[in-house]
């Protein structure tokens, strides 16, 4: 595991953070049934591009040893009622949970409507807006929060962070994120998406005003540190979004090949 700051660490090289005093593992934005949903819309993925999440959510969860596992929303893809591979891939992941004794709880995110018809079937708790442990606040990340529903911390999905770099030959690349640093006088992570074609906000090369999430348009992330992510491949730590802007860092070497889009 890779420490951001004492008691929170990125489970490396996965798309997930661990809250050591919580012995919590956290997730964001699987988007399960992504693949069926652009079926629909005449686009074909390889099969098995949208189980994928699933597969680095057990991974993660293996790698960290973890008992309960929070999901910061958008579990699902459509907005509205669940397609079928929503229905069984939903289910599988979370079966998978509860079969080995791992507690598990959801805050909802935009895409999650009629997901409590399947949590329920598995007693897991939904939380509509945010749940705070211990001082550490999580929440999806697209409502605007007030300050009595935030903690010291706060943990956020939705914005789908990305940093756009170019290598040696001016070739873009485009890879997912973590974002670390401080809003509204708060510790904020921002977690990626575990959906590996959601490549989201290219948070060094939009304006504050074009970032997803109302709690980010309030603080701006360029003082937010990032750590570039190939999920289950590698992880590098980055200077901040700021000196990102000011510069043009190279892609490093051995970090991912994919096309900036």
């Amino acid at each position: 595991m890779l420490e951001i700051r004492k008691g929170v660490s990125i489970v490396d090289p996965w798309p997930a953070l661990c809250v050591q005093e919580l012995g919590l593992l956290v997730m964001a934005d699987l988007h399960l049934g992504f693949e069926e949903s652009l079926r629909k819309k005449g686009l074909f993925l390889p099969a098995g591009t949208s189980r994928r999440a699933s597969d680095l959510a057990r991974e993660a969860t293996i790698a960290s040893g973890a008992r309960r596992v929070m999901l910061l929303g958008d579990i699902k893809h459509e907005f509205g009622f669940p397609n079928p591979s929503e229905w069984v891939e939903v289910k599988a992941l979370l079966h998978w949970f509860v079969r080995r004794g791992i507690g598990v709880e959801v805050v909802r995110g935009n895409h999650d409507n009629y997901i409590i018809a399947i949590l329920r079937k598995f007693g897991i708790p939904l939380y509509e807006r945010t749940v705070t442990h211990g001082g550490n606040t999580f929440t999806h990340g697209h409502l605007q929060l007030d300050e009595s529903e935030i903690g010291s911390v706060l943990f956020l999905g939705h914005e789908h962070p990305s940093v756009a770099l170019e290598d040696e030959r001016g070739f873009g690349h485009r890879f997912k994120c973590f974002l670390h640093g401080r809003c509204g006088g708060r510790e904020v992570f921002v977690l990626p998406s575990a959906m590996e074609l959601a490549t989201g906000t290219v948070v060094n090369r939009l304006e504050r005003k074009e970032l997803l999430s109302p709690i980010l348009r309030s603080c701006g992330v360029e003082d937010f540190k990032p750590y570039l992510l190939e999920p289950g491949k590698e992880l590098r730590s980055f200077p901040s979004i700021s000196f990102l802007r000011a510069t043009q860092t190279k892609s490093p070497v051995g970090l991912g090949t994919g096309s900036e889009s």
